[in-house]
């Protein structure tokens, strides 16, 4: 069907919702269901492509036409478990390094760090680039903690991470604007954060 033809059915059938009562209704409901039309065809089309793969590749199984290739053992790869300690943050991690260990780290291998002398778990943090975090690190060196606008910057080797979500030791996790709620003189003052 024409995507021409497939907006004038979706027109119609809004036209005669109650659950329109404005444009601002139609024109989200219009979008939404557009959006789910597009899905259901993209779908669509990935499954009849990976069928016709897979269905190729059987047949040239049966028929014997496949060539296999044996991998020598020098060309294998693998990845190392992660070690205890890997995923720790440091200060002298660029701040995009630091942001990838936040985001790989689980229960069992965090992201730990500490920040004005005590123990977390970072769990969500981000590279801080806006005009606000630049003028509130100005002048800051690596490993120095500030709390400016109930925002937490961690200096990095090479400009600031805003922590976002921590867990300190013993506690639930928070926003980062409680923990450092929790901190006092922190208003104002240039802690110190360290790995762990």
């Amino acid at each position: 069907m024409a995507f021409e033809q497939v907006f004038k059915n979706i027109d119609n059938a809004l036209r005669t919702d109650e659950g329109c009562s404005s444009e601002l209704d139609y024109v989200e409901q219009s979008s939404w269901i557009l959006f789910l039309k597009y899905l259901d065809d993209l779908e669509a089309e990935l499954a009849e492509r990976g069928a016709g793969a897979l269905i190729d590749a059987m047949a040239r199984l049966e028929r014997g036409s496949i060539d296999w290739t044996e991998q020598g053992s020098d060309d294998v790869t693998y990845a190392e478990k992660i070690g205890k300690g890997e995923l720790w943050v440091r200060p002298s991690d660029v701040a995009s390094e630091a942001c990838a260990k936040i985001r790989a780290a689980d229960a069992a291998h965090p992201a730990r760090a500490m920040l004005a002398g005590r123990g977390v778990t970072v769990e969500r943090a981000r590279c801080a680039v806006d005009d606000m975090a630049a003028d509130a690190c100005r002048g800051l060196e690596e490993g120095d903690l500030v709390f400016v606008a109930k925002r937490l910057f961690a200096m990095c080797a090479d400009g600031p991470l805003e922590i976002q979500q921590d867990k300190p030791d013993g506690k639930k996790s928070m926003p980062a604007k409680a923990f450092a709620g929790g901190i006092q003189g922190i208003k104002g003052t240039t802690l110190r954060w360290e790995s762990c």
